[in-house]
């Protein structure tokens, strides 16, 4: 499939057309809410120039750079340890909620929603194929707080992850695929590299959207029917992640008890909605001076699926932008995971809106320079000699889409991540329930409890909210 699909241009219509399609592999997991996430990444790679009518160094050997990936790949194969879950989910957590952050600096009126597990797998793949000790490899490894000899241990721990949470659990459904749509250009080895450590599946590069957006569909279930509009002429690969997430609460909230009130959006000011409420004494809760913290878990039937919810509300006075701002700052994720530490089992009467909130398609590209210092990765030339010979392949966008819906019976989501500044919280019992009225702009996060890393996390501000029934 590899060669026939890389190896001659002329092949995106002959060979690699007569090739039966390959369904994605999606690895199923577990937990989910009663809300769905979706969300999808698109990285496009091309070339500063054509010349000739054909990419410069299209039609080299792939022998004189093949070194680096197969060295990886001996690597690999040797057995080189895994990185531990939690600190798998420490390096996805601190990248998520950067760019979290920064994304909510740009000013989005309705909401940020992304999903730092789907943008690290599709970065994961690009960054595959930098130049090894260039400074693209430096600058994308740096993003996760890492440097070139944690590399292996991180994308196998990664991959690790995302089997695990693709595992069959009831009441949850997690998928998550990758895929690579790759022009003659981009070496055989690339390519395999990609679908030993990220499961991705390798095809050709299409000259319309139209195969990768159905592909898209396809591993959202329909949820993210598209996520580019053109592919430019001079694009030579472009790198897709899609994570998929459905879960049921594992204590649903009960639709008769649900009523109309109002939420306090920060732009378009009191809107009606659908209130859900639950009362339980036994909901995993956590306060501080400036914010209330509820952990939802996913399952069904009173089983946890080992996913949660959380909802991370400013008290009244207290600015969301303020709590979103810290989470930029490496104390602002310790605090946050501080704070969940700190959840444990109360009296709570907890008033949660059904909402529905959607972001993008967004190009990631300025909050990747503007955060990361991503420069030579997107302008360098020479920084990706393990994709391809051609020294003017870059990366020239990241394109991302999230949704999430919440709703009494759980959760359906794609992409999404979130954090906030907490001081440690004292928790006690009371004997009338702490009430948790969410009316106003709130964090909501989607996590693997084991490893606490974000599978998705937004910062919910105008979300479009759901009255029907009330």
């Amino acid at each position: 499939m590899y060669s026939a699909c890389l190896d001659h241009d002329s092949q995106r219509s002959a060979s690699c057309r007569s090739q039966p399609p390959v369904p994605p592999k999606c690895r199923r997991s577990a937990g989910s809410v009663a809300l769905v996430l979706l969300g999808a990444i698109c990285l496009l790679l091309g070339c500063w120039r054509a010349v000739g009518g054909a990419w410069q160094g299209r039609h080299q050997s792939g022998a004189a750079f093949a070194t680096p990936i197969a060295a990886f790949e001996v690597e690999h194969a040797a057995g080189s340890a895994a990185m531990k879950g939690t600190d798998v989910a420490s390096a996805v957590n601190r990248f998520g909620l950067s760019l979290l952050s920064s994304l909510h600096k740009s000013g989005d009126a309705g909401g940020v929603f992304i999903s730092p597990l789907s943008i690290s797998s599709a970065l994961g793949m690009v960054t595959l194929g930098a130049t090894p000790n260039g400074t693209a490899n430096v600058e994308l490894l740096g993003a996760w707080g890492l440097n070139a000899s944690e590399a292996d241990g991180f994308f196998q721990g990664l991959h690790s992850r995302t089997t695990d949470l693709m595992a069959v659990k009831k009441g949850v459904q997690v998928l998550n695929a990758n895929s690579i749509w790759c022009s003659a250009s981009i070496k055989t080895d690339f390519a395999a590299a990609a679908q030993d450590v990220f499961d991705a599946e390798a095809r050709p590069l299409p000259s319309s959207p139209t195969p990768i957006n159905k592909w898209c569909s396809k591993a959202t279930q329909g949820m993210i029917p598209s996520i580019i509009s053109n592919i430019d002429p001079l694009t030579v690969a472009a790198l897709v992640n899609a994570v998929y997430f459905k879960g049921m609460w594992a204590t649903q909230f009960d639709k008769a008890l649900s009523y109309r009130g109002t939420f306090n959006s920060s732009s378009n000011g009191k809107l009606p909605c659908a209130m859900m409420t639950r009362t339980d004494k036994q909901m995993r809760y956590a306060q501080d001076a400036d914010s209330q913290v509820v952990e939802l878990p996913y399952g069904a039937g009173g089983h946890d699926a080992g996913i949660s919810a959380v909802v991370v509300l400013p008290k009244e006075g207290t600015a969301l932008s303020s709590l979103v701002k810290g989470l930029g700052a490496p104390e602002g994720m310790e605090s946050l995971a501080e704070v969940l530490e700190q959840l444990q089992e109360s009296h709570v009467a907890l008033h949660l809106p059904r909402f529905k909130l959607e972001f993008g398609v967004h190009d990631l590209k300025a909050e990747l320079r503007s955060t990361f210092g991503m420069s030579q990765t997107f302008d360098g030339t020479g920084e990706f000699l393990a994709m391809s010979n051609d020294p003017e392949v870059h990366l020239s966008s990241v394109f991302h889409k999230a949704l999430v819906e919440v709703n009494e019976d759980g959760t359906k989501a794609a992409a999404a991540t979130a954090g906030m500044m907490m001081t440690r919280a004292a928790i006690v019992n009371f004997d009338k329930p702490l009430q948790m009225i969410v009316d106003r702009p709130f964090l909501f996060l989607i996590r693997e409890v084991s490893t606490g890393m974000f599978l998705f996390a937004g910062i919910v501000e105008n979300p479009d909210l759901d009255t029907s029934g009330v």
